[in-house]
């Protein structure tokens, strides 16, 4: 074996080699060819292994802690058991990679694609996968602990079980993916997309979901106790006999969501929107629903001592009594105008003037959307002009995009607000049962759209790096 080691680094080129057990700790094999070889229970650490190719390799039980991968092919590569302790993965290509039970601790992975890889109780603890793609990854039973996979892709994986506490996953994409009975106790998860997720049995305890999309997630006994949720968007969202005693939920949408049986004891929802929404056999006991819409909400069997409804909207004259019957604090908005125009039409026009509110909120997100949108053009830009081995073109086309983007942001909001004008005090509220929550759903459809583009720019960055010599280009994905 030790013959074979100078030969390697001056050739490089040894498909299908076998080095079984071999000792290559510290070895330089830059670029080498050794597709298909077989390195189970081999020595690497500390080796540099920068662009090999490693395409179908076997590195079962094999020791890479501390060695240099950057722009390595994994492809399909059997890394089963392996110790990748520290290791510097970034911008490698590991899809359909077999990281089974392997050590990834602390390892470097911002950039690398994961797509389809086993990770099935691989240990990720403190690791960094911030801009990862993992769409339809295994990370059944991983242990993520305080990782960090900001704006990473994980649409459609599974992570059923696994730990994620503490983690990272600002922004991130996780689009149907299965984090049932996954721990996520303190986890970040501001902005992430969780659209038709399954969170089902979910440990989010305490975690923040500030702003996140979580519209027809199933969340079915979950655990959001202290959860932070201000502004988070679960149109249509499951909560059946989920807790979210002492939640944060200000201003979140809950537009026809199931919250039956669930345990909302000490929740702060003020101004929420609720409209539809199944609240039957929930617990609302001390919850705080101040200024929230509980247009059409369902509100039976719900014990309600102590909750608070100062200044909600929606509530009728019957609804009142019979929350105030059941120990709830009701206090309807006093108008000091009301003989002019009636309480009914004043509270409609407040319920209006609340939901210009929101959809200014809400284009507020959608703007802030477009602002991590330029910034994904920004690094693509500077990416091709600053390297000459890339094609050119002309790139002030996605600066135009970006304009025209803005430009539409604001024109919808205008024509929002300029049919509110028009509208007639009689019409004001079928505007809110009708066209309100599609209002709210055209914005998240935006946000949504712009997202993915986002995610694409994303991968066209990253295939570009993957063309630029790495000791030319240094780059660090920002944290906000």
């Amino acid at each position: 074996m030790t013959n074979l080691c100078p030969d390697l680094q001056a050739y490089g080129n040894y498909p299908g080699i076998d080095l079984q057990g071999a000792n290559l700790k510290d070895i330089d094999l830059q670029g080498c060819n050794l597709s298909g070889a077989n390195l189970s229970g081999a020595n690497l650490s500390g080796a540099d292994l920068r662009r090999v190719n490693l395409n179908s390799a076997n590195l079962r039980h094999s020791d890479l802690s501390r060695a240099h991968l950057t722009g390595a092919d994994l492809v399909n590569t059997n890394l089963s058991h392996a110790n990748l302790h520290c290791a510097d993965l970034q911008r490698a290509n590991l899809e359909r990679a077999n990281l089974n039970q392997a050590c990834l601790i602390e390892a470097q992975l911002l950039c690398t694609r994961l797509r389809r890889a086993k990770l099935n109780n691989a240990q990720l603890i403190c690791a960094r996968l911030d801009g990862a793609g993992l769409r339809g990854a295994d990370l059944s039973h991983a242990d993520l602990q305080e990782v960090s996979l900001s704006r990473a892709n994980l649409s459609f994986a599974t992570l059923h079980s696994a730990n994620l506490e503490r983690a990272w996953l600002l922004g991130a994409c996780m689009r149907g993916a299965n984090l049932s009975s996954a721990q996520l106790t303190d986890a970040d998860l501001s902005g992430a997309f969780l659209v038709a997720a399954n969170l089902r049995d979910a440990n989010l305890q305490n975690a923040k979901l500030f702003r996140a999309n979580l519209s027809d997630a199933l969340l079915e006994g979950c655990n959001l106790d202290d959860a932070k949720l201000s502004r988070a968007y679960l149109s249509g969202a499951n909560l059946k006999n989920a807790t979210l005693n002492r939640a944060e939920m200000t201003e979140v949408i809950l537009l026809r969501a199931c919250l039956e049986g669930a345990e909302l004891c000490q929740s702060l929802l003020n101004r929420a929107y609720l409209n539809e929404a199944d609240l039957s056999k929930a617990n609302l006991n001390d919850a705080n629903l101040s200024s929230a819409n509980l247009t059409r909400v369902n509100l039976q069997d719900a014990p309600v001592i102590a909750a608070r409804f100062e200044g909600s909207l929606g509530i009728d004259e019957r609804l009142r009594d019979d929350l105030r019957h059941r120990g709830a604090i009701v206090m309807l908005i006093r108008y000091p105008d009301s003989t002019m125009l009636g309480q009914a039409d004043l509270e409609t026009l407040c319920q209006v003037s609340e939901a210009k509110d929101n959809i200014v909120r809400r284009f507020d997100d959608l703007k802030e959307t477009l602002q991590a949108f330029q910034k994904i053009i920004g690094y693509v830009k500077a990416a091709v002009q600053d390297h000459s081995c890339l094609a050119t073109s002309d790139l002030s086309k996605f600066d135009q995009e970006c304009e025209g983007f803005r430009e539409s942001i604001n024109a919808a909001q205008e024509n929002t607000f300029a049919h509110l004008e028009t509208v007639h005090n009689g019409d004001l509220q079928q505007w809110l049962i009708d066209q309100y929550p599609q209002e709210l759903d055209t914005i998240h459809d935006n946000i949504h759209r712009l997202s993915q583009l986002t995610y694409v720019f994303h991968e066209l960055w990253i295939s570009l790096l993957d063309r630029i010599d790495d000791k030319g280009y240094r780059f660090e994905l920002s944290d906000d």
